[in-house]
C-alpha cells in the first residue's frame, strides 16, 4: 500500500512539472517568428485597441494607434505611453496628451516610435523584445477610470520590426521603385540641361564677331557679357594695386 502510495504521488510530481513547464514555453513566445495580440484592460466604459502599423520603409519609423471607443463623457482625460527595450519615441512631447471624450464617440490617436539599432554579441539573439503600454485615465464625478492596452513585439539589430510581413516587403519594393524612378527623372532632367547648354556654348563658340558686327552693328550677347566681366576685374585689379601702393 505504501508502495502504491509513493507511485501516484511520483506520478502527480511529474504531471505537475510538465505542466509548468508547457505553460512556461507557452508564454515564452518567439517574437522574432510569432507576433503576439495586444493584451487589453479596459472598462465597459472605455474601450480599447491598440494597432501596430507597417513599418515605415523610408525612415524606419513604426507607427502604432489607439482607438478609444468611449461610453462616458469627461473633459479631464489623460493618455500616457511608456516604452521599454529597443525603442524610442520620435517625439517625447506625444508620450502624454490631455484629452476630452464624449459618450458615444471613436477616438484614434497614434504614436510613432523609432527602433534602435545595435550589435549583438557572439551568443546573444540578433533580436530584442519590446514592450508598449497605452495608459487611459477618466476622472468622472463618481471615481477614475484607469484603462490599459499593451503590446509586445520584436526588432531585429538592423532596426526592422520582426516578424517581416508581406506587407513590409511590398512596402520595401514600393519605396525603391519610386526612388529609382525619382533617380531617372533626376538623371534625365539633368542630361537636357547639359544638352542645351552645349548647344548654346556650340553656338556661340561658332559665331563671327566680325561679320556680325558688320551687319548688325553690335557684338553677341556672350561677347559683350565677356568684355563686361573682364572690365570688372581689370577695375578691381586697378583698385588693389593702387591700395598696394
Amino acid at each position: 500500500m505504501k508502495t502504491i502510495y509513493v507511485f501516484l504521488t511520483y506520478l502527480t510530481i511529474l504531471f505537475f512539472v510538465g505542466f509548468v513547464t508547457i505553460t512556461a514555453e507557452g508564454k515564452n513566445t518567439d517574437l522574432s517568428k510569432q507576433s503576439e495580440e495586444s493584451v487589453i484592460q479596459d472598462d465597459p466604459r472605455v474601450k480599447l485597441e491598440l494597432i501596430q502599423k507597417v513599418q515605415n520603409p523610408k525612415d524606419g519609423t513604426i507607427d502604432f494607434e489607439l482607438k478609444i471607443h468611449s461610453r462616458v463623457t469627461s473633459k479631464r482625460v489623460r493618455l500616457e505611453w511608456k516604452l521599454s527595450g529597443q525603442v524610442n519615441f520620435v517625439n517625447s512631447k506625444d508620450s502624454k496628451k490631455a484629452l476630452e471624450l464624449i459618450d458615444g464617440k471613436t477616438y484614434v490617436i497614434p504614436i510613432k516610435i523609432l527602433p534602435i539599432p545595435f550589435l549583438p554579441t557572439k551568443n546573444e539573439n540578433p533580436w530584442r523584445a519590446n514592450e508598449i503600454i497605452a495608459k487611459v485615465t477618466v476622472v468622472l464625478i463618481d471615481g477614475n477610470i484607469e484603462v490599459t492596452a499593451r503590446k509586445n513585439f520584436a526588432t531585429s539589430s538592423a532596426a526592422v520590426a520582426l516578424p517581416i510581413t508581406q506587407e513590409y516587403l511590398d512596402a520595401v519594393s514600393n519605396y525603391e521603385n519610386t526612388q529609382n524612378f525619382i533617380r531617372i527623372v533626376l538623371i534625365s532632367v539633368l542630361a537636357l540641361i547639359a544638352f542645351v547648354i552645349y548647344k548654346i556654348v556650340k553656338q556661340w563658340s561658332q559665331i563671327d564677331e566680325l561679320e556680325l558686327y558688320e551687319k548688325e552693328g553690335k557684338l553677341s550677347f556672350m561677347t559683350r557679357l565677356k568684355i563686361k566681366l573682364s572690365g570688372l576685374l581689370n577695375s578691381k585689379k586697378k583698385k588693389n594695386d593702387e591700395f598696394e601702393y
